[in-house]
């Protein structure tokens, strides 16, 4: 009986019943077949020849034995050729199943399993690029072997190899249990802390950061603990002292007043002592001190440091810096940002100083008036991503991402959204989801602010890449942020009712506000309340202007994402102004007065634009329409030009119909169809006047070859 039978008979004949059956025929096959047939049953289907030749040499098969051996296989129809491919995979799951069966549990089987693994550990050192996944196969086998054929501290290794790899693909839980297999294999050896001292260290620090990661406190605290007991110099024992306040602060209580009390307690072992609280005094003599370290040069003096020798200090000093600043301990933050700096002047640069220089300038931002000394510090941050860059990329990417965030307050919006986008890849291919969306959002938000064109080819398949990751990386809010801001572009390009209610093909408001609670439902509704307020005040609904301002009543504060709070206040001001919330609106105007003044492209505009709201005449119209087209901000002059018809109409004015003729072209130019439909109906001159009547284009088509050369 020969094994000639089509995919389709197996799957429809090949059950659990024959299972027994076909395993008796492999038996019954020449024994080199039966080896080829139990072989490929242990490693992943789909494998290339040259694999299976590495393999069957270690239980003397020659080369060309192997390729006979394959051939009659396939021809038996037990084993199939992938053309396409040129792999070779079983031609049912059965009979990989019975294969697998034929050597039964027990010490032939475990030998087998420790040639197999030792050959494909030869393929991988030998060619790594091509046989990576040889690695986790291998481990895998020889982690189920009985322990006297693995080699203990050997095996110790590979696991370790194995969970650094798991972690460069993000896959932490993977990474959590290889390195606690490692763990047990190095117990196992005896060579603990004792021939293996370094490796020891090593791998309990990668234990201690996974278990914290995955949220065994108790289990890394352990772990800190014997590293503590056994470690023999503060360099060694610095990432336990590290995650011992990490660890105290993440426990079960929370409370993270007790991690900087801890954190200032090890600063003391490095010779770094702080008052906590500190006083007024305590700052004074921070600042004075730094700037007499500084000897009047730049902060970005820091790029051109050397490189500290060891720089935990700074990591610890990062943490907690930040653990101040969830504390709401605002001196200690300060005081600890200064004297990073000065400790680098006399140490050298570290990729952690680039950290607490970016926290230091992002929170800066918070007060408009300190956005000079944000953006050096901002820009030393920069300068230093760039030294750091090869080392790190995703680290670097981020540090530019929050820098470039601190640099939108006075930079053209347009021209960030290159660095927004080249933070995105690094940040998502090292598995750092909040951040490489974030890179997407802040992109998303600069790319509206900017006036650019709706309909371009990029702006919705952009958001439909990062809405895909946000919902495989379980980011429910991220997602939602994509999917509401991709109905929103609908609604203005597409709808011919309903504009201002996010409900349609992608997006449903009130169903996803149904399904989360809490701090993420608060942060939900601001976002997509933003986005109705905008096309309330486009299309002009009071009664959604109205509910939005109120939604919206909490808001009217920046926030750490520039661009978001950018045109959240824009349009608090702009309807806060029409619909007489003038106390809103009025704290909003000052935010971008503010910014006006420091001379922000993105700002002045707006600031016009709210003060032509407020007390509206077509001089400070025409004004705020000049500074919008200077600005190229398409959007904001079709606005503008709409609201001075209106405005002028209300007087019997006729000139208001070149304003409303206007504000169509440019809702036009914009991409905004669904408006210019809307204005149509509205205004019955418009059927007659667009036929004929065109100004002299808006810069759209220049936008347009920008938004298509962003990558």
């Amino acid at each position: 009986c020969e094994y000639n039978l089509t995919k389709v008979e197996l799957e429809n004949y090949l059950t659990d019943d024959v299972i027994k059956m076909v395993q008796s025929k492999i038996e019954g096959q020449p024994l080199e077949v039966k080896q080829l047939m139990v072989i490929m049953s242990f490693i992943p289907n789909n494998a290339t020849l040259s694999t299976l030749i590495a393999l069957l040499r270690s239980e003397g098969v020659t080369p060309s034995k192997v390729e006979k051996l394959m051939k009659y296989a396939v021809k038996q129809g037990m084993i199939i050729h992938q053309m396409k491919s040129d792999k070779y995979a079983f031609a049912h799951d059965k009979i990989r199943e019975a294969s697998f069966n034929v050597i039964p549990q027990g010490r032939p089987r475990d030998e087998l399993l420790m040639r197999i693994s030792m050959a494909l550990i030869h393929l991988a050192y030998s060619e790594e690029s091509e046989y990576e996944w040889a690695f986790f196969v291998a481990v895998d086998h020889m982690n189920s072997v009985s322990p006297e054929l693995a080699p203990g501290i050997e095996l110790s290794r590979l696991n370790f190899r194995v969970g650094v790899m798991n972690l460069a693909k993000g896959a932490t839980f993977n990474a959590n249990a290889s390195f606690l297999a490692a763990l047990a294999r190095l117990n196992d050896s005896g060579s603990k802390w004792k021939e293996e001292y370094q490796f020891t260290l090593k791998l309990l620090n990668r234990v201690i950061v996974s278990e914290f990661s995955m949220g065994n406190f108790e289990m890394a605290f352990s772990y800190v603990e014997e590293v503590l007991e056994n470690a023999t110099s503060l360099k060694d024992k610095s990432t336990a002292y590290l995650y011992r306040m990490k660890t105290l602060a993440e426990g079960e209580n929370r409370d993270y007043s007790i991690g900087v009390a801890e954190g200032l307690k090890i600063c003391e072992l490095y010779d770094v002592k702080f008052t906590n609280p500190p006083k007024k005094s305590d700052l004074i003599k921070e600042s004075v001190q730094l700037k007499v370290a500084l000897r009047n040069r730049p902060l970005t003096v820091l790029g051109d440091l050397p490189l500290a020798e060891d720089s935990s200090i700074f990591l610890l000093l990062k943490e907690v810096m930040d653990y101040a600043a969830i504390s709401d301990n605002a001196g200690l933050f300060t005081v600890i940002a200064d004297r990073s700096i000065q400790l680098a002047l006399q140490k050298g640069r570290s990729k952690e100083l680039m950290l607490i220089l970016i926290i230091r300038a992002s929170s800066l931002t918070r007060d408009l008036s300190k956005l000079k000394i944000a953006i050096k510090y901002a820009s030393a941050a920069e300068i230093l991503s760039e030294v750091f860059q090869k080392e790190n990329k995703a680290l670097c990417a981020e540090v530019r991402l929050r820098a470039m965030s601190v640099f939108s307050l006075h930079r053209p919006f347009r021209d960030c959204l290159g660095t927004m986008l080249d933070a995105y890849r690094p940040l998502k291919n090292a598995g750092n989801m909040r951040f490489a969306l974030g890179a997407g959002m802040a992109y998303s938000y600069m790319y509206l602010n900017a006036g650019l064109p709706l309909n371009s080819p990029l702006i919705e398949p952009k958001l439909i890449l990062f809405g895909e990751v946000a919902n495989r990386a379980q980011m429910a809010t991220f997602e939602m942020f994509f999917s509401a801001y991709r109905q929103m572009i609908i609604n203005l390009r597409k709808r011919k009712k309903n504009w201002t209610t996010l409900k349609g093909d992608v997006f449903d408001e009130d169903a996803f506000l149904r399904s989360v609670e809490g701090n993420a439902r608060a942060m939900s509704l601001r976002d997509t309340s933003t986005l109705r307020l905008i096309l309330a005040f486009i299309f002009w609904d009071k009664e959604c202007m109205v509910a939005m301002l109120d939604n919206l009543s909490n808001f009217a504060d920046p926030d750490i994402i520039p661009a978001r709070a950018c045109l959240r206040l824009c349009f608090i001001g702009l309807a806060g102004f029409e619909m007489g919330r003038n106390k809103i609106a009025n704290k909003c105007l000052d935010y971008f007065k503010t910014l006006s003044k420091f001379g922000s492209p993105n700002a002045t505009p707006i600031y016009h634009f709210m003060n032509a709201t407020a007390s509206p005449s077509r001089a400070r119209y025409d004004d705020v329409i000049s500074l919008c087209k200077e600005a190229r901000m398409v959007h904001l002059a079709a606005m503008a030009n709409e609201r001075c018809g209106m405005f002028l109409s209300h007087l019997g004015d006729d000139t208001s119909k070149e304003y409303i003729v206007a504000a169509y072209w440019l809702y036009h130019d914009w991409g905004a169809s669904s408006k210019t439909t809307n204005m149509l109906e509205q205004h019955y001159f418009l059927k007659d006047a667009t036929l004929v009547y065109r100004k002299p284009a808006s810069n759209s088509s220049s936008d347009m070859r920008l938004a298509n050369r962003i990558r």
